[in-house]
């Protein structure tokens, strides 16, 4: 339930790996869908993929991994950005690449983000997402940018590329710099084979035993009462939302029509997106306003209500799943140990797996583990190096905790599998029963 993402181990070595697993299945992250966008050329989510990939040092996965050149972008740094002191900009991590050089990218890259954001909530006015266009609201005579009725003064007010009369639109430059881009995306077998694969073996939650296991939220209100989202001209909450979107994604990777591939960025950053939940992704305010409470970003009220018992079963009866055994497992929202939280929620019936041994969030991460006896939390630590894992024991050995212990061990029987085995033995005695009482009649060989 956590995302493959940008912030860990190289995605395309990740997904290599996954795939020559037997059996995978995926529940889709917003950084999962932000990737399947890219590689089917939807601009906001390929300037995404880059902005990321050049925040957290990633571009080796693109150009080594999926043949995605940064040349073009590159360029556009040497040249338009040139002068640019960049000083909001720094990427993270060590890297060849000169760090001036990766910031300037960087900041040119964002810059392309916002437009091309903009310019998907303008033909998507069903996302609701107008406040989310910011460059509008940029005074640059006095060097302000209005957000949520106040304003702020801005940390950097160097912006060549844009046009004021027409803020969202593409320079020259930026346009043949997106153009190159998309090209090498589209045309990247390797990408499009792992994308394929992820689109293939994921889907927007997933049930294993009593175990309903999605990465975000169900969007709710501060009472519990599912949200809708309009989609194809009809309003879907709950378990149906989650359903309807999964034929989206299947759709867009079939059709590629315009308005489902939009769908994959409205899931990576939309107020109502499950693999989002929050009020927003606080992207400009983070790099341009130095008031760190533009930066807040407002989870949906279902993280505070998967607290409660009765919220969770009723989650629970919405996904058809037995209220009195059921488990929620989440992604998405990185526990923070030191901060006294605990991945298990306090109704005892909500749990959150994040982290993904992600440099970013700390290289550490969890695995939930079923077995017969119990289902159990292992806490894995940081990775130091080799010599402490093989010297120490580091990272060998993690901290376990049990989530639930099984008075009787668990039988297949008492499964997930077992009860499919039950619906296809009773199926075949159906059959048996027809064919014995004559509603089947046995085919007769033809003679010549």
């Amino acid at each position: 339930a956590g995302d493959l993402g940008d912030r860990g181990p190289r995605i395309d070595r990740v997904i290599d790996y996954i795939m020559r697993q037997p059996t995978v299945n995926i529940a889709w992250g917003n950084d999962d869908v932000s990737w399947m966008g890219a590689c089917l050329g939807q601009d906001a989510c390929i300037a995404t993929v880059m902005r990321v990939s050049l925040r957290y040092r990633r571009l080796s996965q693109l150009e080594e991994g999926y043949g995605i050149p940064a040349a073009p972008l590159e360029k556009l740094a040497r040249t338009v950005y040139a002068d640019d002191p960049v000083v909001r900009f720094n990427c993270k991590g060590e890297g060849l690449r000169d760090p001036q050089l990766m910031a300037r990218m960087q900041k040119a890259i964002s810059i392309i983000q916002f437009k091309l954001e903009g310019q998907t909530v303008l033909r998507n006015p069903e996302y609701k997402m107008e406040n989310r266009n910011l460059l509008h609201r940029i005074n640059p005579i006095e060097k302000t940018v209005e957000i949520g009725g106040k304003t702020y003064p801005l940390l950097d007010d160097h912006f060549p590329t844009i046009d004021w009369s027409d803020p969202y639109k593409l320079s020259p430059e930026e346009e043949a710099c997106i153009n190159r881009l998309r090209q090498s995306f589209l045309l990247s077998p390797m990408l499009w084979r792992q994308m394929s694969y992820v689109a293939q073996h994921g889907a927007m939650y997933l049930r294993r035993d009593h175990n309903l296991i999605f990465h975000g939220c169900v969007p709710v209100d501060e009472q519990g009462n599912f949200l809708s989202m309009s989609i194809d001209g009809n309003n879907y909450d709950g378990k149906a939302l989650f359903d309807v979107l999964n034929i989206v994604v299947q759709r867009a990777f079939r059709t590629k029509a315009e308005k489902d591939v939009d769908m994959l960025w409205y899931l990576w950053t939309g107020e109502l997106s499950p693999m989002f939940g929050k009020d927003k992704m606080a992207t400009f305010e983070t790099y341009f306003v130095a008031d760190k409470a533009t930066h807040k970003e407002t989870k949906n009220p279902y993280f505070k209500l998967i607290h409660t018992k009765e919220f969770c079963e009723k989650i629970f009866t919405e996904f058809g799943i037995s209220p009195s055994e059921g488990l929620i497992v989440n992604g998405h929202v990185p526990v923070k140990l030191e901060q006294g939280e605990s991945p298990l929620k306090q109704s005892g019936k909500a749990i959150t797996i994040d982290g993904a041994f992600s440099e970013a969030y700390g290289d550490k991460g969890y695995t939930l583990i079923l077995d017969a006896n119990r289902t159990y939390l292992a806490q894995h630590h940081h990775f130091e190096s080799v010599t402490d894992a093989i010297t120490q024991g580091a990272d060998i050995i993690p901290k376990i905790e049990d989530v639930r212990i099984y008075e009787n061990p668990r039988r297949v029987g008492d499964t997930e599998k077992g009860e499919e085995i039950r619906r296809e033995i009773e199926t075949i005695e159906q059959l048996i029963k027809a064919y014995r009482e004559n509603v089947i009649t046995e085919q007769q060989p033809i003679r010549n």
